[in-house]
């Protein structure tokens, strides 16, 4: 495997007790929520989140945007997706750093989509983005879909 880079931190202001965290993403909405990472050392005795959003906007803040691994997409449940990053949290540096993961060769100039897996933890995202299991196979409604927002 290849690192390509880490996704968090790049600010001091990047490291976040869950508490603040989650207080920062109901107020923009759950969008700070999208960029949140956990990693296993305390922060303030409490669970620690590597948030990579601005305490202005609730988006990914700028040096954060110039960070290739930021700019990678989810699979999701899309099985006609292969994942080609792996992202896997560093708890002694308190990071996340992202690996190259090819499952098949690569032919010269080819391109491929970067792609990765976040797995189970990210379940509540996809639902509210709309492509989560229950979205696909159940019937709970995205949070950008009109009819949700009239219920």
């Amino acid at each position: 495997m290849v690192k390509i880079g880490r996704c968090a931190p790049f600010l001091p202001d990047d490291r976040k007790t869950l508490t603040l965290f989650e207080l920062k993403s109901f107020l923009f909405d759950g969008g700070p929520g999208e960029w949140g990472f956990g990693v296993g050392k305390k922060l303030d005795k409490q669970e620690q989140i590597l948030d990579i959003t601005s305490d202005v906007t609730g988006e990914p803040h700028e040096t954060a945007r110039q960070s290739l691994p930021m700019h990678a997409n989810e699979v999701g449940h899309n099985p006609d997706k292969k994942v080609t990053l792996l992202a896997r949290p560093d708890d002694q540096d308190r990071c996340v750093n992202f690996f190259l993961f090819l499952q098949d060769e690569m032919e010269p100039k080819q391109t491929i989509e970067a792609l990765v897996d976040y797995g189970q933890l990210y379940e509540d995202i996809r639902e509210r983005k709309g492509y989560g299991l229950l979205n696909e196979y159940g019937n709970l409604l995205g949070h950008n879909d009109s009819l949700a927002k009239c219920s």
